[in-house]
């Protein structure tokens, strides 16, 4: 299971999205722009940007290739 906490106006966040439907991949999206109840919980587990990237192996924030690529792996 993949889960992206997004803001709007975010490019990086955009990125991501696309990369993921682009492989194929199923995700959740969760938009702190649209739902602030999340913010406090982003904060607790230390992200500092979005995206914030949830998976079953590890978190982190920002569009990262290097990650994304070991989800099709």
């Amino acid at each position: 299971m993949i889960k992206i906490y997004t803001r709007d106006d975010c490019p990086q966040c955009y990125m991501t999205k696309k990369w993921l439907d682009n492989h194929q991949l199923e995700y959740t999206e969760i938009n702190i722009s649209r739902d602030k109840k999340y913010i406090d919980y982003l904060k607790a587990k230390g992200a500092q940007q979005t995206p914030y990237v949830v998976t079953d192996r590890e978190n982190w924030s920002g569009f990262r290739p290097n990650k994304l690529i070991m989800l099709i792996r």
